[in-house]
Parts: structure tokens; sequence; C-alpha cells
């Protein structure tokens, strides 16, 4: 297969959403062709919609040296920072905050829960919910609470923070206890 930019750009846009046409102005390209995505902010590397193929894309995993080293092969798999110091580059880090933290996010553990490149699930999550949350969370447990009824729609991120809270069962401020 030739590598001429039409037939690299037909590729690209198979597997990634956002991949500029050939000849596009003012996007600046990495050596392997895809866009650089300039730094937004705080959790705006994060797709929070689900894009054409039905999956959540980190923005930042466009670029591979945000993350990773330049350089051979090998090297852009080496990432240029430890996680989760990493993550915190351009997310929150919820240690140096007040409150209760999520016990993955208090050990920096952002990989047990989030996908770092893409996702079927919205926020990268590696799977969806309530799944992903009795991976520690025992589902007996969960529901003897008299508040987890069988009508509650398995959406945990309803009444709890995901990361951290002022609450120590890292309810929502708008739910009563």
């Amino acid at each position: 297969m030739s590598c001429n930019p039409e037939s690299r750009y037909e590729i690209l846009t198979f597997f990634f959403d956002g991949v500029p046409r050939p000849g596009g102005a003012g996007l600046a390209t990495t050596p392997g062709g895809f866009p650089v995505l300039e730094p937004m902010g705080v959790m705006a590397d994060v797709d929070l919609t689900l894009n054409q193929a039905g999956n959540s894309q980190h923005r930042a995993s466009r670029d591979c040296r945000r993350c990773h080293e330049e350089g051979s092969r090998w090297a852009r798999m080496q990432l240029h920072n430890s996680l989760p110091q990493l993550c915190y580059e351009c997310h929150t880090d919820y240690n140096a905050v007040r409150g209760y933290v999520h016990g993955p996010v208090a050990v920096g553990a952002c990989l047990f829960c989030h996908d770092p490149h893409r996702s079927s699930y919205l926020r990268l999550l590696k799977a969806p919910q309530p799944d992903l949350c009795y991976q520690c969370h025992d589902i007996g447990d969960i529901s003897a609470i008299p508040d987890h009824r069988e009508e509650l729609d398995g959406v945990c991120t309803r009444c709890h923070e995901a990361h951290i809270s002022l609450d120590s069962k890292l309810l929502k401020p708008q739910i009563k206890k």
C-alpha cells in the first residue's frame, strides 16, 4: 500500500476522528502524520461524548509526544513522566484537594479505571458502571444498603463522586443522607 498523503488520510480517518485533509492549513502534525493538538486546560483533553465509532478518545493520544518519549520505536513506549504525575500535567491532582479521596485515586492508579487512549465508555472508563465499581465493591454489600434499591439505574456516579468528595461515602453534595 502506498504511503501518499491521500492514502494516509483514508487510513487514519478509519481509526481516528479529526484527522485534517492533506494540504489542510493550520495544523501541525507529528512525524507519523497525526495532528498535534494544543492543551485546552484541565479535563478538556477528554472527549466526554462518544464519537461516530462509539468510542471516547483521549485527545492527548492523538499526539504520542504529549505522554511518550520521542526517538526510536522503543523509546516511544516510554512515558516522559511517571504515573500519576503524567496525568496531573493536565488533570487535577485530587490528593492536593481537601476531602475524602477514592481508593484508586489516593494511590495514583488512574489506569485502574481509565484507559489512557480510547474506550467504548464515557470518560475513558474501562468498563460500564456498575461493572467497573463491582471490581472492588462487593455487589452483595452494595445491594444491602437501603438506598441501593433495584429501581436505581446502576450509574453509581449519579449519587457518588468518582474521585473526591467532602462526604466519607463520596456522596455528591445534593444527595441527602
